[in-house]
């Protein structure tokens, strides 16, 4: 659950530590490194995503 990505792309575990856990599902290495998320674009995504549910 932690490392599967949501609907806006991000897992959990990437949104709290800001980097991929690692897993025995085969994964490069260069995604397991920290990387900062753009909070300002997920914000905005999260929020289109919740008024879209909201509408259905």
């Amino acid at each position: 659950y932690r490392t599967s990505s949501l609907e806006h792309g991000y897992s959990s575990a990437h949104l709290l530590m800001s980097r991929h856990l690692r897993t025995t599902l085969p994964i490069v290495q260069d995604q397991l490194k920290a990387s900062n998320i753009n909070l300002h674009c997920f914000k905005e995504r999260d929020e289109s995503t919740k008024l879209r549910q909201k509408n259905l």
